[in-house]
């Protein structure tokens, strides 16, 4: 692991419950799952996307949105071409 303030890297200590653990100093540890480590990668991967194909996600979520027209009790009606 590489600690993100300083660049240094430490050894992830596996424990028994599937986790790992980094010391932080003293007897203080961090400990992560890899579900958090894959949050992580995701977050970062989706930080370096350009914003031209950022746009392009929210264009077709407002399509979406536009093509939809909630109605009482949760139901969804489409209108439009679609219908």
């Amino acid at each position: 692991m590489t600690d993100s303030i300083t660049n240094k890297k430490q050894i992830a200590i596996p424990t028994r419950n599937g986790r790992w653990k980094i010391n932080t100093g003293g007897n203080q540890y961090r400990y992560f799952t890899q579900k958090e480590l894959d949050s992580r990668n995701l977050r970062k991967n989706l930080e370096q996307l350009p914003q031209e194909i950022k746009q392009i996600r929210n264009n077709v979520e407002a399509a979406m949105f536009q093509i939809s027209l909630y109605t009482r009790n949760n139901k969804t009606r489409y209108r439009g071409k679609i219908k």
